[in-house]
């Protein structure tokens, strides 16, 4: 979680008190993520997000 936070630029303890989200809404995403528990609800919100991302081309593996 360190190294999130730091990439994040905001304290740790945003991850477990909503109260300082206000100022870091990539954190408060991550955060919610991090309460979803089954997996089927992240897949819909992961495919929920890919909708709202602009399109590009992602490299196929070979």
């Amino acid at each position: 979680m360190n190294r999130i936070a730091v990439a994040l630029d905001c304290p740790v303890e945003v991850f477990s008190d909503l109260s300082l989200l206000d100022r870091n809404p990539t954190a408060e995403i991550l955060q919610l993520w991090a309460m979803i528990e089954v997996e089927q609800d992240r897949l819909k919100v992961l495919s929920f997000i890919r909708g709202l991302a602009p399109r590009t081309e992602v490299p196929q593996s070979r």
